[in-house]
């Protein structure tokens, strides 16, 4: 093979695989933002699916998980983000907790980044199983998640119809200060773009 064309698939191969983004963050002292102003100048489809993900000041600890795929080279606008924020009360170690609990908020939107100003994508409804915070040090939390979500596709793409999710592992998640927090993470952007691409 020649060896220019070596070194360009090579380097293809690597610019590739540091395209995709996962974030795995915990925030203390936090809460989800409730009762907010849903439209900051978008359609009703695109805040249906960014919204629920706003974190602010309070007295519980909430999760993120921020991914972003990127999709084919070979395609167009089939960049997918997917966001699940977790709003946790009081908890024990060890202890599972049914995603029934009161005080337990849990969010979780799946999109198409490039067709976020038209809102293509779906957002939980409601959600089945559990979470079992399984060691927790000063930066970091260990989380067993089974997570179980119906999500139904936004207005504009109802004809798609509700569908089932899945979020099940264990994941370690690094502390992050709330006034760290970016628009991909955890704050209303300038432009929906901001809040479904990692920067």
């Amino acid at each position: 093979m020649n060896k220019k064309l070596f070194f360009v698939i090579i380097l293809l191969c690597f610019v590739l695989s540091n395209c995709n983004k996962v974030d795995y963050y915990f925030i203390p002292d936090a809460k989800i933002k409730q009762n907010i102003q849903t439209d900051y100048g978008r359609n009703n489809d695109t805040s249906m699916l960014l919204t629920g993900h706003y974190i602010e000041s309070g007295t519980n600890t909430v999760l993120i998980i921020r991914k972003y795929d990127k999709g084919s080279i070979f395609s167009v606008d089939d960049e997918i983000f997917q966001k699940l924020t977790i709003q946790l009360d009081e908890f024990e170690i060890g202890t599972p907790i049914s995603a029934s609990t009161s005080g337990l908020l849990i969010n979780y939107s799946k999109g198409v980044s490039g067709q976020i100003r038209r809102g293509d994508g779906r957002y939980s409804t409601s959600t089945r199983g559990s979470l079992t915070v399984m060691k927790q040090v000063e930066n970091k939390m260990e989380v067993k998640i089974d997570l179980q979500f119906e999500v139904i596709p936004t207005e504009a793409f109802s004809i798609l119809g509700p569908i089932n999710e899945n979020i099940n592992g264990y994941y370690v998640f690094k502390k992050i200060k709330i006034d760290d927090l970016t628009p991909w993470l955890g704050t209303p952007g300038e432009t929906p773009g901001k809040e479904v691409y990692p920067p």
